[in-house]
């Protein structure tokens, strides 16, 4: 495959992502009649079909934190970390462009999103909540723990389980990145042995790990995740946890302060 158009700044980041810092082979494929991926890389092994999704604060939003500077030069930001529409629509369209494309041979699914704007860790937050359908659950006993749930709420990873098989989050600003696996997925015992697996390190959510690991619960099975009653008592018998569990939606909150920049002159 060729280069056949320039890239943006988005996929330039993308691109600086997987050559430059991973050193595999990458390419944008050429853009058809239908809607395909943006990019297939290879690590000489495996191929990577990778659909980019950039999330930007909607302009209602990024004009409310604006009159907040302006009113009183504070603006407060704060939302509750919780699974979205939006998200899934965007995991919907990606895994649908990714079908389309061809490659000629097998390729891993992966969506990447890449976040902009002020508010870009708590929409990490809320995609992961998309993903992994993750809550917060609490036992309020003298002994008592608490652990973020993996698959506690509906999940994208098992809605689009036969479509998605990774999904990786950037911020622009600071590079920051995760690799996030789907457990779900036909292919997660070879993508969870991937050289691209190897290249992230510690930047992998592997939910198969971290619950052998004690870094968190999850919910298996056919458990109706509607009836968060049925879903705590789930818990409450797996993991050997008290009446007093409960789960609790966790809130965002950011405050940014405008500080003039007065210099001597």
């Amino acid at each position: 495959m060729r280069m056949m158009t320039e890239l943006d700044e988005n996929e330039a980041l993308v691109e600086q992502l997987f050559r430059e810092h991973f050193a595999l082979h990458i390419e944008k494929l050429p853009e058809g009649r239908e809607k395909s991926s943006d990019f297939c890389a290879f690590d000489g092994t495996n191929r990577y079909l990778i659909e980019l999704k950039t999330k930007y604060r909607n302009p209602e939003e990024t004009s409310g934190r604006e009159s907040q500077f302006q009113k009183g030069g504070t603006a407060i930001f704060s939302r509750s970390l919780e699974r979205r529409s939006s998200v899934t629509k965007n995991i919907s369209d990606a895994v649908a462009q990714i079908g389309s494309s061809d490659v000629g041979g097998e390729a891993f699914r992966i969506v990447f999103f890449l976040l902009r704007d002020f508010d870009a860790d708590e929409r990490w937050e809320s995609i992961l909540a998309n993903l992994y359908g993750i809550e917060s659950v609490v036992d309020w006993s003298d002994e008592g723990e608490a652990r973020q749930c993996y698959y506690f709420n509906s999940s994208d990873n098992y809605r689009y389980r036969e479509r998605l098989d990774a999904t990786i989050i950037m911020i622009a600003e600071s590079g920051k990145a995760v690799l996030c696996l789907n457990d779900h997925s036909p292919k997660y015992n070879i993508m969870s042995k991937s050289k691209l697996v190897y290249l992230f390190e510690d930047g992998v959510i592997d939910p198969i790990i971290m619950e052998e690991t004690g870094d968190t619960w999850i919910v298996r099975g056919d458990i109706k995740r509607s009836s968060k009653a049925s879903v705590i008592q789930y818990l409450r018998e797996k993991y050997s946890l008290s009446e007093r569990t409960m789960s609790v939606t966790m809130t965002y909150v950011s405050a940014t302060t405008l500080v003039s920049d007065k210099r001597d002159t």
